[in-house]
């Protein structure tokens, strides 16, 4: 299971730890992916028991946050990496990622 997280505040944000209660209850392995730098030390403050990745936004050569959030989702999901968001069918949009041996098996906007 891949969860991508962005930095967030207040009430609406949940803490890392409930995605990791999830995986944990449902026999995954979860991979917690940063959008970006903003907030790691709030998010590092969470991740005891688990690792934190970012996405590498000077691998796709850019610094504009929704192009390489776009990339990376894109070839997470296996479309091409300049796949327009309009033309992302509906199924492989969300924030929580699921593959079984290197597959994906679902996509899921809320646990």
């Amino acid at each position: 299971m891949l969860s991508l997280n962005a930095a967030c505040r207040g009430n609406a944000c949940k803490p890392l730890s409930n995605f990791q209660q999830y995986a944990q209850e449902n026999g995954y392995t979860i991979y917690q992916v940063m959008i970006s730098y903003a907030g790691m030390e709030n998010a590092i403050s969470q991740a005891k028991d688990f690792p934190l990745f970012v996405i590498d936004n000077d691998y796709y050569k850019t610094s504009l946050q929704p192009l390489y959030l776009r990339y990376f989702t894109n070839e997470l999901v296996g479309l091409p990496r300049e796949t327009k968001e309009r033309d992302v069918p509906e199924e492989l949009v969300g924030q929580f990622y699921f593959f079984e041996n290197g597959c994906l098996t679902e996509v899921k906007d809320e646990l």
